[in-house]
């Protein structure tokens, strides 16, 4: 195929007159005029306009083949891209997906470690008013130790005050 679009031009032949139908001239024609000069021309004219039919063909067919030969080409280039994206991104899966295995791992070992500070937070709640407990007792005991000497001091006050307290007589010794 030429680099140049082909140009038609009826003007070159007068209407049934055949005799410059050569394939030269015919590559100028339009279609419509071949399939006439096929129709009404000599054997070799139709000849010589089938052959100018299949360059036509053959060019459009290289045309095609041209379009479809850069399109396969730009696909292979599409599908490079693609094979080298989905190993990147395959790649990529895999070390999410360690991840992922890694964030469920420590999950589970974190979520045993709060059950465990859950449970010590539990006790250490009922040592605490175990503790409080212990300390109300102790404060009780601690004032009770004080009041009871003052009690008993009181108490013993109170007796001495209400019984009087009898004379000490010394005697003399008989005999003397």
């Amino acid at each position: 195929m030429s680099g140049q679009s082909e140009i038609y031009d009826d003007d070159d032949t007068v209407f049934g007159d055949w005799s410059g139908a050569v394939p030269w001239k015919m590559q100028r024609w339009t279609e419509h005029k071949l399939q006439m000069a096929h129709v009404y021309g000599s054997q070799q004219t139709a000849r010589f306009v089938e052959s100018e039919l299949y360059r036509r063909r053959n060019n459009e067919l290289k045309a095609q083949i041209k379009g479809l030969t850069e399109a396969t080409d730009s696909v292979r280039q599409a599908t490079r891209g693609v094979d080298s994206g989905v190993l990147r991104l395959t790649a990529s899966s895999e070390a999410m997906e360690k991840l992922t295995r890694s964030l469920i791992k420590t999950s589970r070992e974190s979520n045993e470690q709060i059950t465990a500070l859950n449970a010590s937070s539990a006790k250490m709640e009922s040592l605490t008013v175990a503790l409080k407990n212990f300390t109300v007792v102790l404060i009780a005991l601690g004032v009770l130790g004080v009041l009871v000497p003052i009690g008993i001091e009181v108490w013993h006050a109170k007796r001495e005050i209400q019984s009087p307290v009898p004379p000490i007589v010394l005697e003399r010794p008989r005999g003397q």
